[in-house]
């Protein structure tokens, strides 16, 4: 059973603290910088989506107000983030099911059906 502490524990306990401790720094970097960049993918995403939102500075301002919303989830808790989960799965198969539904009901048109 794994104890509080997730991979790194595991780490730490299996190579040593020496590597774990390596392991487990450049683990908590690669984390960090992924929920940055994924808070930049969200704004650009966004900025596509809504272009009338763009204005000098937006991306470090929309950036701010999504990390601010990854921090106050992580401060709720994992039982919020549990919850929020759930949320996050429907919007996916939503996704997905508008990718389908759309192309089945897209019409057939000449320029589609010549370029195979």
């Amino acid at each position: 059973i794994v104890s509080k502490g997730g991979p790194y524990y595991m780490i730490s306990r299996a190579l040593g603290p020496v590597v774990g401790a390596s392991v487990g720094i450049m683990y908590w970097l690669a984390i960090t910088l992924l929920a940055v960049l994924e808070c930049l993918g969200a704004v650009e995403a966004l900025l596509m989506a809504a272009p009338s939102l763009d204005f000098p500075g937006c991306k470090q301002v929309f950036g701010t107000i999504f990390m601010a919303i990854l921090v106050a989830s992580v401060y709720v808790g994992i039982s919020f983030v549990t919850k929020l989960g759930v949320f996050f799965v429907f919007i996916v198969f939503y996704t997905l099911m508008s990718y389908y539904v759309g192309i089945i009901t897209a019409p057939l048109t000449e320029e589609a059906s010549s370029n195979p």
